[in-house]
């Protein structure tokens, strides 16, 4: 299966913690994909190159062509690029992008996806945009409620923390 991760940028210690166990959970049987742009990446990264022999299962994406990205994350990219992962830029140079260039751009990632799965602390509400788009598109979502700061959560059933996104049916 193919998952798309995305969500909130301003994440808690707790909030790394739960994306840490559902990549551990996760990551044997599917094939993750993320967008190098202001959200998970960072969490995302970080597993697999501490997961390196997983890399081969990781598609990267950004906006930005690789030179204009942070040097962080451009030496994450590279090091995963070599162990088997694959990148791919929009070559975008904007540092502002326009809401239609960025909808176009999830479109075209979300060809071939699965799932998305939104990990989402309530930070912005612009981390649901792919969540919102895979529901035009007819693709499976999910929004995974982070705890934030409340350590209750932690030990809720996966039931309680995730939200299905019902699909609406195309009308003709």
């Amino acid at each position: 299966m193919n998952i798309f991760l995305t969500g909130s940028s301003a994440l808690t210690a707790l909030d790394k913690y739960e994306i840490k166990q559902y990549l551990e959970s996760y990551v044997e049987n599917h094939n993750i994909h993320v967008m190098c742009y202001r959200s998970i990446e960072s969490e995302v990264l970080s597993f697999f190159i501490e997961n390196d022999e997983y890399a081969p299962q990781l598609y990267l994406y950004s906006f930005q062509s690789m030179d204009s990205l942070p040097q962080k994350i451009k030496d994450s990219i590279q090091y995963l690029k070599e162990k088997g992962s694959i990148y791919y830029s929009f070559g975008i140079e904007d540092v502002l992008i326009k809401r239609s260039v960025y909808e176009k751009t999830w479109r075209t990632m979300l060809t071939n996806i699965d799932l998305v799965m939104c990990f989402y602390n309530g930070d912005k509400p612009s981390a649901l945009i792919p969540v919102d788009i895979s529901e035009q598109l007819n693709i499976d979502a999910m929004i995974y409620h982070l705890p934030g700061f409340d350590e209750t959560k932690i030990d809720l059933p996966i039931e309680n923390k995730v939200q299905v996104v019902e699909r609406k049916e195309k009308q003709i």
